[in-house]
């Protein structure tokens, strides 16, 4: 795995920094057709795009499960981070993606990766 951090550390010498930002992002989950807790998570984020047009951020934060039937700031607080990527590969096709994350004391942690393909027509 330390091989790779040398070519990535590299390639990310000609970045450009587009700037920092807030985000929020709120999930309503669901088991079967029942509301059973909402996820709220504010992270601050930062994005860089290289000169090959490889568009990239990163984002780290908090989020807060609150389950059916409690107010905001009555749930558990944990960490919430994303990082990704989105490329141009040429005018009708593109792709990304996301490893998402969120850490919550007394829960398993939660992680997912997600790629996505979009051709134009």
């Amino acid at each position: 795995m330390k091989f790779l951090l040398i070519p990535l550390l590299l390639s990310l010498s000609n970045i450009a920094v587009s700037g920092p930002y807030l985000m929020s992002k709120h999930e309503f989950k669901m088991k079967d057709s029942d509301y059973d807790k909402t996820i709220n998570h504010i992270r601050f984020g930062n994005s860089w795009k290289t000169e090959g047009g490889l568009k990239l951020y990163g984002e780290l934060g908090i989020a807060e499960s609150v389950k059916n039937g409690n107010g905001l700031g009555d749930g558990t607080a944990g960490t919430s981070y994303e990082f990704g990527f989105k490329k141009k590969i040429t005018d009708s096709f593109s792709w990304k993606g996301k490893w998402e994350g969120m850490e919550l004391p007394n829960s398993s942690n939660s992680h997912k990766i997600e790629i996505k393909t979009k051709w134009k027509f």
